[in-house]
């Protein structure tokens, strides 16, 4: 079975690293050694990692927990590709971002989000709001009608409730931002480090890839592997996906 495994990773490319100029020195333990100036990753050390963030995810589903994936550049993909993402991400409840990252997003996103829904569901004092898409809308356009006085022009009305019909046409992103999600999923850190150095001062564990020129220690459960490549970054997509699915079911059937 390891065999099989390691012939997938070979087959992939997930053994070719950045080249030799760009290394962080603690990533020496997993570099088998060079060949035409690149990086050589140790695939079995990369199976050990990859092992054992499988079967946290695999825990993480068992308490259907919450996922956030981030992608930087996603976008650039064909459309048929990004929707396959967005479809297996969704249909489990979980959210992502596909976009460039800001700073705070993770962290004032959440703050902001809690405000935001406080106002338009006032009756609710918890701070983990359920709702579906149907529902903010009307609940949005009903709080619009509400909030407005009398004599003011709806042009300057709209304007001052804008913050609000923002939060809502970012819905479809940030879904399930109103709540901190347990485990992040950072497939192309080193294209952008920020995402993860946000969700370490949240103290969320992340996943993902971690090629030479990428410091390992930012992630809770690294995976030591090339990170430029798409279908390797869509084959870890699938593992992680399925792995939180058996978790998942197992937990369901159990309660069943």
């Amino acid at each position: 079975m390891n065999l099989k495994v390691l012939n997938i990773l070979y087959e992939l490319g997930v053994h070719i690293g950045e080249v030799k100029q760009k290394i962080y020195p603690i990533n020496n333990f997993f570099i088998l050694g060079f060949r035409n100036n690149l990086h050589i990753i140790n695939l079995e050390i990369t199976l050990f990692f990859l092992k054992k963030a499988s079967l946290f995810l695999k825990s993480v589903g068992n308490k259907n927990s919450h996922l956030f994936f981030y992608y930087s550049n996603l976008h650039s993909l064909n459309r048929k590709i990004v929707g396959f993402f967005i479809y297996h991400i969704y249909k489990n409840n979980h959210s992502f971002v596909f976009n460039n990252w800001r700073h705070g997003l993770l962290s004032n996103f959440n703050v902001q989000a809690l405000e935001i829904l406080s106002d338009l569901f006032p009756e609710k004092k918890k701070k983990n709001y359920n709702f579906n898409f149907t529902s903010l809308l009307f609940r949005l356009i009903f709080f619009t009608f509400q909030t407005k006085e009398t004599g003011t022009d709806w042009f300057k009305h709209l304007k001052l409730i804008k913050k609000y019909w923002r939060f809502f046409s970012f819905y479809l992103f940030f879904k399930n931002l109103n709540i901190v999600p347990d485990v992040a999923i950072i497939i192309n850190a080193n294209k952008m480090i920020s995402p993860v150095k946000e969700c370490n001062s949240l103290r969320i564990p992340v996943i993902g890839p971690v090629d030479t020129d990428t410091n390992i220690r930012n992630f809770t459960y690294p995976i030591p592997s090339n990170d430029n490549s798409f279908l390797i970054s869509a084959f870890y997509f699938l593992l992680f996906m399925n792995s939180y699915k058996k978790g998942y079911l197992s937990n369901y059937y159990y309660n069943f």
